[in-house]
C-alpha cells in the first residue's frame, strides 16, 4: 500500500479495517476515534463481521432469486445464509480470530443453523442460545464489557425493529442508532467507560458507511492487490474518501470538550435506574421519572476541598509516579507516568480519566520531577487534552514539552495552602534522579513531601530543613523505595506518619526493597503501596483523613 502513495492515516485505517492491525494508527488518530465514539470501527469486531455477513446474505439471495433454475432447486434465503456464514468465517479468520471475532462468528453460526433448519424461532431465543454457546467456550467472557456490549446492542436492534417497521428507512436508522446508544449507556457506566456525546450522531452516518461500503471495498482491494493490479485503482479511489472522513473527525474532535461526564460510582446506579425506567414498558409517568433522574445524574457534581484544606491522591500508574493535589480552586499534577512505543500511555489510561471523573478540565500547574520516562513520559499526552496554566520541571531539556525550571525557593499559596519547592538549587549540576523537584505542601492539618527520585546525597543535604518541619504527615518514598534512596538521614529527619511507595505489581526491580520498608516502619511510619492498594487519597482538613484506597472503595472479587 505504500506504493500507492497513501497518507499514513489512510494506510493505518486500511490495515485496521482489513487485517485488524491497529499498529499503524497514530496516537492522535486513536484519540480522535475515542473522542468521537468511533474506536469500534477500527477493530474487526462483531459489527464488521455481522455487517459483512448480512451484506453477503442480501446480495447472494437477491442474485439467486433472479435465476429460476437455482431457486427451483434451493431457496434463495438459504443460499444467502450459506454465503453469509462463509463470509463471517473468512473475515473472522483473516482478523486472527480474536475474542470479539469469535463471539460474532458464534452468533452468526447459531442464526445460520436456525435458518438452515427452516425453523421458526424467536430472535431473542436465538440470541440467548448464542450467548450460552459463547459462555461455554469462554466462561470469563461474561466479565468483559465487550460481551455485554455486543449482546445488548443486538437485543436492542431486535426489540426496536418491530416498532419502526413500515417507517421510512432514514427514520428506522435514527431510531436504531438512538436505541443502541441508550441501551448501551448502563453497560458503559457499570464498566466505568466514558461515553462520547458525539457517538450517536457520528455513528448514525459512519456505521452503515463503513459496514456496507468502506470495509467490503477495502477488504476486496487489499486482498486482491497481489494478484489483480486494477485493485490499486479501487484503493486509490477509496483513499480520498477515507482522508475526507478522517479530516472531518479531526475537525469534530477539535470543536470542544466532547467526552462524556463520568459520574461518581453511586450516581452511576441512579443513571442505570433512569435508563431502565425510560426503556421499560411502564406507564408514562414512570418514564418521565426516568428522564428526570437521567438529567439529574448528569449534573456536574464535584467534591472540592474547602478553603484551607487540600487533597492528595497518589495514582496507580504502575512502575512510575503521578500525584494529584487539589485545593478549593486549584489543581496540581506532579508527574504523569510513562508512555510506551506502542502508543499506550498512563496519561490517557489513568491520569486523565481520574481528572475527568473529578470534574477537572484544566490544571493550575503541571510539575514534572525530572525527565525519566516513568515520571514525565506522558506529559505531552496529558497536556494535549488537559491544558495547564504553568509547567515546571526538574529537567526542562529532557522533556518533550516547554517548561520552566523548578528551583528551591519557589513558593506560592493556593486557597490557604502553602506550596514550596525545596530542591533543586542553583547552579544545577545534578542530572536525572538528583535533579528531581522536591515539593512541600502544608496547611494547619498536616504536611506532604513529594520527592521524585532523589537519592541519598540530596536527602542528606535536605535533612536539616526537613527536620525543622518534622514530623511530616505524608512522604512519597523517593525512587519508589530503592536502596539508593530513603537513607537513614531522610527517615530520621522527616519522622513521617505515613509513607507511600509508587510501584508496579511484580516490578522487575523488586521495589520497594525490604530494608527500606523496615527502615520507614521502624521510624513509626505506616507503609502503603500502590501495587497493593491502587490509588490512595488523603484529605488534609482539620486533621489528616485517610488514606482512602481505591481497591477498598471499588471492590472486585479478584482483589484481596
Amino acid at each position: 500500500m505504500l506504493a500507492l502513495n497513501l497518507s499514513p492515516d489512510v494506510t493505518g485505517v486500511l490495515l485496521a479495517l482489513t487485517l485488524g492491525d491497529r499498529s499503524g494508527l497514530s496516537h492522535e488518530l486513536k484519540q480522535t476515534f475515542a473522542t468521537t465514539g468511533t474506536s469500534h470501527l477500527m477493530a474487526i469486531s462483531g459489527l464488521h463481521i455481522g455487517l459483512a455477513a448480512t451484506l453477503a446474505l442480501l446480495l447472494v439471495s437477491a442474485a439467486w432469486r433472479r435465476i429460476p433454475q437455482l431457486c427451483g432447486r434451493y431457496p434463495a434465503l438459504l443460499a444467502g445464509t450459506w454465503a453469509g456464514l462463509i463470509t463471517a468465517a473468512g473475515y473472522a479468520t483473516i482478523s486472527g480470530l480474536g475474542l470479539p471475532a469469535q463471539r460474532a462468528l458464534v452468533m452468526a453460526l447459531v442464526f445460520a443453523v436456525v435458518l438452515l433448519q427452516r425453523r421458526l424461532a424467536q430472535p431473542f431465543a436465538v440470541l440467548a442460545l448464542a450467548a450460552w454457546v459463547v459462555t461455554l467456550m469462554h466462561p470469563g467472557a461474561v466479565l468483559s464489557a465487550g460481551f455485554w456490549l455486543s449482546f445488548t446492542a443486538v437485543a436492542a436492534i431486535f426489540a426496536l425493529l418491530p416498532l419502526v417497521r413500515g417507517q421510512p428507512w432514514w427514520l428506522q436508522a435514527i431510531g436504531v442508532q438512538l436505541a443502541i446508544s441508550l441501551v448501551l449507556y448502563p453497560v458503559l457506566l457499570l464498566f466505568g467507560m466514558p461515553l462520547s456525546w458525539l457517538a450517536p450522531m457520528v455513528n448514525l452516518v459512519l456505521v452503515p458507511l463503513f459496514g456496507f461500503v468502506l470495509v467490503p471495498l477495502s477488504l476486496l482491494g487489499v486482498l486482491s492487490l497481489p494478484w489483480f493490479a486494477p485493485a490499486a485503482d479501487l484503493l486509490g479511489w477509496l483513499a480520498p474518501l477515507l482522508q475526507g472522513l478522517l479530516d472531518g473527525l479531526y475537525w469534530l474532535a477539535d470543536q470542544g470538550q466532547w467526552e462524556a461526564y463520568l459520574p461518581p460510582v453511586k450516581l452511576r446506579w441512579v443513571l442505570v435506574l433512569a435508563v431502565a425506567l425510560i426503556l421499560a414498558p411502564l406507564a408514562w409517568h414512570w418514564r418521565l421519572l426516568g428522564l428526570v433522574l437521567f438529567g439529574l445524574g448528569h449534573l456536574p457534581i464535584t467534591s472540592t476541598p474547602d478553603w484551607g484544606t487540600y487533597r492528595v491522591t497518589v495514582l496507580d500508574v504502575g512502575q512510575g509516579l503521578s500525584v494529584v493535589v487539589q485545593t478549593q480552586r486549584h489543581v496540581l499534577v506532579y508527574d504523569t507516568g510513562a508512555t510506551f512505543p506502542s502508543g499506550f500511555n498512563l496519561a490517557d489510561a489513568v491520569v486523565r480519566p481520574f481528572l475527568r471523573e473529578q470534574g477537572i478540565t484544566q490544571l493550575s500547574l503541571l510539575m514534572l520531577s525530572h525527565g525519566d520516562n516513568d515520571h514525565a513520559g506522558s506529559a505531552a499526552q496529558l497536556l494535549a487534552q488537559m491544558p495547564a496554566q504553568r509547567v515546571l520541571a526538574g529537567e526542562p531539556d529532557r522533556i518533550n514539552i516547554t517548561a520552566e525550571a523548578c528551583q528551591a525557593g519557589q513558593r506560592w499559596i493556593w486557597d490557604g495552602v502553602e506550596f514550596r519547592v525545596l530542591h533543586p538549587t542553583e547552579p544545577r549540576p545534578a542530572v536525572s534522579n538528583n535533579a528531581s523537584c522536591v515539593l512541600s505542601i502544608r496547611n494547619t492539618a498536616g504536611s506532604t513531601l513529594l520527592t521524585g527520585d532523589i537519592q541519598a546525597s540530596v536527602e542528606r543535604r535536605l535533612a536539616p530543613a526537613l527536620a525543622d518541619a518534622a514530623p511530616w504527615s505524608l512522604v512519597i518514598a523517593p525512587h519508589h523505595g530503592s536502596r539508593s534512596s530513603s537513607s537513614p538521614a531522610l527517615v530520621q529527619a522527616t519522622r513521617p506518619q505515613q509513607v507511600v511507595y509508587a510501584v508496579g505489581a511484580l516490578n522487575r526491580y523488586g521495589f520497594p526493597k525490604p530494608e527500606v520498608l523496615a527502615r520507614w516502619q521502624a521510624a513509626g511510619a505506616q507503609n502503603w503501596r500502590t501495587d497493593q492498594s491502587g490509588a490512595l487519597s488523603w484529605l488534609f482538613a482539620e486533621t489528616v483523613h485517610g488514606p482512602t484506597a481505591y481497591r477498598q472503595t471499588q471492590q472486585r472479587y479478584w482483589h484481596d
